[in-house]
């Protein structure tokens, strides 16, 4: 996250109504960074930020006192819905701002820059930011279809790899225009693993998102290395299609040889999927 560089403000920008089988609420946030002026807009539902509260409060336990809180109590049936909301809007403005405020081992964590890490779905979304309510029926992801013919493989994985600690670290964060082999939107994940294995003891994957052209994941893979060694391996990066009743599909994959990175830094790049030999 250091790439993107260090949060000088963040604050509720608005709320926006969506539907997506029902009526629900999202909570714009405006995020300035040092050494910018134009500021990036994420999109967050109340319980991300309650899963965030809930999280933090399991890493640091010894500041349960001073750690922000949020309400817990279920939203019970629809007729306030809107009401709720807004009152969250100022709820969750304030938790931000003494969020913000904590020690820099808490508002600078990992955990917190994540969350506040523009998603690809963020990107493609920034510009209903200042549409506070979207109608039944219009598509927040709306984009070209994707059609690829039989035996090819289509999509792109945006990746942040380093080296530090005496680990490399792959930060698997999206993968964006994934199709299945039949044309129909895939339950997408991802393996790496570290070549040459022969035995796949290098083996790592994210967790399956359901249903999905272009998936966030936002997933640490650490292996545990040493740089020589690492710098003579190749990630080979796949993604699949999760099927519970016939075998997984191929979606694409790629090679990354070590030895064309700098290790020293973090290097974040889209890589375009493709067959491996």
């Amino acid at each position: 996250m250091e790439k993107d560089g260090k949060i000088t403000q963040a604050n509720i920008f608005g709320i926006q109504k969506r539907y997506e089988n029902a009526k629900y609420y999202v909570y714009i946030v405006r995020v300035f960074r040092q050494g910018s002026a134009i500021p990036t807009f994420i999109f967050r539902r109340y319980r991300e930020f309650q899963e965030l509260n809930i999280k933090l409060r399991c890493i640091f336990p010894d500041m349960q006192t001073q750690l922000p809180m949020l309400s817990t109590g279920p939203l019970v049936g629809r007729t306030h819905v809107k009401q709720v909301a807004e009152k969250r809007k100022n709820e969750l403005d304030h938790y931000i701002q003494r969020l913000m405020h904590m020690p820099a081992d808490i508002a600078q964590h990992d955990l917190v820059y994540t969350f506040f890490h523009p998603l690809l779905k963020d990107e493609k979304d920034a510009h209903l930011a200042h549409n506070p309510k979207l109608k039944q029926g219009d598509d927040v992801d709306s984009g070209r279809e994707v059609t690829i013919a039989p035996g090819e493989v289509n999509g792109q994985v945006k990746l942040s790899i380093n080296y530090k600690d005496d680990a490399l670290f792959i930060m698997v964060r999206h993968a964006k225009d994934l199709v299945c082999p039949d044309g129909s939107d895939p339950d997408p994940y991802v393996k790496t693993y570290l070549m040459p294995d022969p035995h796949k003891v290098t083996k790592r994957k994210t967790r399956l998102v359901k249903k999905t052209r272009n998936p966030t994941y936002n997933e640490m893979l650490v292996y545990k290395l040493s740089l020589s060694e690492v710098k003579n391996r190749c990630i080979r990066v796949t993604v699949w299609n999760s099927d519970y009743l016939k075998e997984n599909a191929f979606l694409g994959g790629i090679d990354i040889p070590c030895a064309g990175l700098d290790l020293s830094r973090e290097t974040q790049s889209w890589y375009r999927l493709g067959n491996l030999g």
